[in-house]
């Protein structure tokens, strides 16, 4: 028999999962007997044992695995469990392993599989690797299925192969990723061009140096990962700014800390990354090449569009249609500011409308966009917006078509630094182009619309946003850039519509914005204070009373429309107990809102994955960018298919998209969201828990941008002394980017 602590190498069948949190799972399994193996007697070897670790979990009951590790005794339960360094999936060897392991691939049903499994006399090792053979040999097969056989075999060997050979060095989540970008390649990489995988977004930096520096791939002073280190150092820092660009000091900083190398060292490598243009540098900033290139084209762009003129007679045209749709619409009072950003969409082919909610941006699109058809009535007409809410809702308001920029573009949501693909792209045929919500644009997404549009003399571009709510998660600051350059025409509305009409909450709204604590509650802004010496029971009445204004809402606006908005994602602690301050994030409050409003009941499909219990019903959101949903975008799950690989099916306005166990960590529940997430929407009612265990999140434009997201109700649940913090804390703006300033020498310098 086998020692305790010796490590072994068993094959064996997952039967289930008893426990999982994050990477940490405790399932039973099953094998044959073997003494070498084993620390017991074939006489104590039960039908089942547990296993338990840090592992990519099996994707299905009955997947055959190769457990690594060695056998600890537990004395609480009297038992002896395995302890796995790791859990790798091997090709089955059984008939009933085979069957399963072949409809487990996406497209491949059961009577595939059964005919599969026929030519193959139920052993997958006798299948030829080779796309031909399959197309050749199996009857009904097609070119994709042959790939994805083939695929997922290729997938499933070089998944053993990197488990094996980095041993416990990384997760299998990891590992996942690897095998996924590079296939049956990835071997190689990791021995190779192991930092080739942070360039291709694969991975971050410290996983890929782990993996090099554990194979012993390169030194730690080598100049490849040196060189690697400063630029992930430097995307580093872009992401936490949402910026392009980086402080010179900042970045050593931050590369020092991550390699663990002298100055001397740094100093060298940073040298030779200026001279072959891997980094730019900017005074005290420095770029990486591509986003250097991105800010100078889009200012280029920017500045062209201004330079060219438009012929009076033209504009003259477009201001006559104008007054025959002034008479048109009687009812329609025009304020002067509003009917200034109709002319200067009449003289300027780029032009900037910006103004907070209430001010009557939707009343001037309209005349815009009846203006410029009368006008132009052959001309293009694209309505842009970032999210698919906010083209719905744009769309709804104007009463013409709307499109997501990504879909109008072509393009596909991808990790790149980006954040898209354009390799599918297509471009826009000059004429009317109007982008609301720009503010939620960063520059390498605006860089490309700009390029696109295929500019001609009808050809109006106008930017609409408001520059007050919480900026672009995207790097850069288009809006404010082109507003604050001031050398594009900007109009901004300022006069209040909904306010002189009675609502409180576009009252309140301007009020937070101009940092006045003495909020007028009433009508449809409303405030339920809540406060308690101990911090620890006020949060909790917090909860209680959100819970009572979920219940409340959903009766009155519908659940479609009822959203609890809040700073925090999560402020999970180390154990990963709920505490005071998670208590009001939405990892906290989604598990309790979804059992209110989709409790489970006898006749409603569930899975359990994930760590999750998912059910029909379900409101949920995407947080990765795929081909087939945006990170943002929310939808219903219509149908749970329990195959042998369950299957959960989301609806996305009309969209259905498939999520195996293994993609589900791309979902969470929606009902309370983040201010983040809950830009470009915009909702009936909305309830906000406020309270100081948020201290680091309470601001001015993460509130104000909460406030302007309902349109019927507000509800402030929390303490008066975390709302008079929020308003009066003003974040300093970080800069990021240069493009402000690049515009103005452009504008000025006359190229």
């Amino acid at each position: 028999m086998v020692q305790l602590g010796e490590e072994v190498r068993i094959c064996s069948v997952f039967k289930k999962m008893l426990y999982e949190s994050d990477n940490f799972h405790i399932m039973k399994v099953s094998a044959k007997y073997a003494p070498d193996l084993f620390p017991f007697s074939e006489k104590d070897m039960p039908d089942e044992f547990t296993a338990k670790g840090s592992f990519s979990a099996p994707n299905y009951e009955g997947q055959e695995i190769e457990l690594g590790g060695d056998w600890r005794f537990d004395a609480k339960y009297k038992e002896h469990i395995f302890n796995a360094q790791y859990v790798v999936a091997v090709l089955p060897t059984t008939e009933q392993g085979t069957l399963k392991f072949l409809q487990s691939i996406e497209g491949i049903g059961k009577k595939m599989s059964a005919r599969i499994c026929s030519v193959l006399n139920g052993d997958i090792r006798n299948l030829v690797l080779d796309e031909d053979w399959l197309l050749a040999n199996i009857k009904g097969m097609n070119r994709s299925r042959a790939d994805k056989v083939c695929n997922a075999i290729r997938r499933a060997n070089a998944t053993a192969e990197l488990t094996k050979a980095l041993r416990g060095a990384v997760t299998g989540e990891i590992i996942q990723k690897v095998v996924v970008k590079y296939g049956s390649n990835a071997l190689d990489v990791i021995n190779s061009t192991p930092y080739r995988m942070v360039y291709d977004h694969t991975l971050p930096f410290k996983d890929a140096d782990t993996i090099a520096l554990s194979l012993g791939v390169c030194q730690k002073d080598s100049s490849e990962r040196v060189q690697c280190g400063i630029l992930s150092a430097l995307r580093a820092i872009e992401g936490r700014h949402a910026s392009i660009i980086a402080l010179k000091e900042d970045v050593q900083r931050a590369a020092l800390t991550l390699l663990g190398v002298d100055q001397t060292i740094y100093d060298v490598e940073v040298k030779k990354m200026y001279e072959n243009r891997t980094l730019v540098s900017a005074a005290r900033y420095c770029y990486r090449f591509a986003d250097f290139v991105a800010e100078k084209t889009l200012a280029s762009y920017i500045v062209n569009f201004t330079r060219s003129k438009i012929p009076p007679s033209e504009s003259q045209k477009f201001l006559k249609e104008f007054e025959k749709w002034e008479a048109k619409h009687p009812e329609v009072k025009l304020a002067d500011q509003q009917e200034e950003a109709v002319k200067a969409v009449a003289s300027h082919h780029l032009s900037v409308l910006t103004g907070g909610p209430g001010t009557g941006k939707t009343t001037v699109l309209k005349a815009i966009l009846d203006a410029y058809r009368a006008t132009f009535p052959d001309a293009n007409v694209t309505l842009l917006a970032p999210t698919g809410l906010a083209a719905k809702r744009m769309s709804e308001a104007c009463g013409f078509p709307a499109s997501t920029v990504h879909k109008a573009l072509g393009l596909t949501p991808s990790e790149s630094a980006e954040g898209f693909d354009d390799s599918n792209s297509v471009g826009i045929d000059g004429g009317l182009v109007i982008v609301d919500e720009s503010s939620m644009l960063g520059i390498h997404l605006m860089r490309f619309l700009f390029d696109s549009i295929l500019f001609s003399s009808n050809t109006r571009i106008v930017i609409v946003g408001d520059i007050d709510q919480l900026p672009s998660v995207s790097p850069g600051a288009v809006l404010d850039a082109m507003i604050s350059s001031q050398k594009i025409k900007t109009t901004r509305l300022n006069r209040n519509f909904r306010q002189e009409a009675g609502s409180a909450i576009v009252d309140a709204a301007y009020a937070i914005n101009a940092g006045n604590t003495n909020l007028q509650f009433g009508g449809n802004f409303q405030y339920k204070e809540i406060s308690n010496a101990d911090i620890a029971v006020e949060t909790q009445r917090i909860l209680d009373e959100v819970k009572r204004a979920f219940v409340w809402s959903i009766k009155y606006f519908g659940l479609d429309q009822t959203y609890v908005l809040t700073p925090r994602k999560k402020m999970a602690s180390k154990n990963g107990q709920t505490t005071v301050e998670t208590l009001l994030s939405t990892q906290s409050l989604n598990p309790i809102l979804r059992d209110i409003a989709n409790p489970p009941s006898a006749d409603k499909a569930f899975l359990k994955a994930g760590g999750k219990t998912w059910r029909v019903g379900d409101r949920v959101m995407n947080l990765k960018n795929t081909s087939e949903a945006m990170n943002g975008e929310i939808g219903i799950i219509c149908e749970i298919r329990k195959e042998d690989v369950p299957v959960v099916v989301v609806d996305f306005d009309g969209t259905e998209v498939e999520y195996t166990p293994d993609k589900l960590k791309n979902l969470d529940w929606a009902y309370a969201i983040t201010v983040h997430k809950s830009q470009g929407g915009e909702y009936k009612s909305i309830i906000y828990p406020t309270s100081m265990t948020q201290a680091a999140m309470l601001q001015r434009n993460l509130l104000y941008t909460a406030v302007t997201r309902a349109r019927e109700n507000v509800l402030i649940i929390g303490s008066r002394s975390s709302i008079n913090r929020a308003v009066l804390t003003v974040k300093s703006k970080e800069k990021r980017d240069l493009l402000a300033a690049r515009i103005v020498r452009y504008a000025e310098s006359g190229k």
